[in-house]
């Protein structure tokens, strides 16, 4: 299994993510508060791969597979604001490892 250089993992845990390695590539994770976010990538070209997962995903689809039993107004509230939130770190995480690979092209 490849490597990630330590540039990309810096940036997932400037962001709040953890990155876990598997049997068939890496496991990202995110905790914020009252749930889990992860998403699995194979080994392959793992920073492609996370630039077009962020680009392409969707808060709405992920807050309906979340919401599936009784819940509080609030658990409800912080369920569906929590995707966003991902959503948006996602892609700020997305533009920072276009930016480190600019930079390493320029390099």
């Amino acid at each position: 299994m490849k490597g990630i250089d330590e540039k990309y993992i810096d940036v997932l845990q400037q962001f709040g993510f953890h990155l876990y390695t598997t049997e068939t590539g890496y496991k990202l994770c995110y905790n914020p508060i009252g749930g889990t976010f992860s998403a699995n990538f194979n080994d392959e070209n793992f920073v492609e791969n996370l630039i077009n997962f962020a680009e392409t995903f969707d808060p709405s689809t992920y807050a309906s597979v979340e919401i599936e039993g009784p819940c509080s107004i609030k658990e409800l509230a912080e369920t569906v604001k929590s995707p966003e939130k991902i959503q948006l770190l996602l892609l700020k995480v997305a533009l920072a490892f276009v930016k480190i690979d600019k930079e390493s092209m320029v390099k």
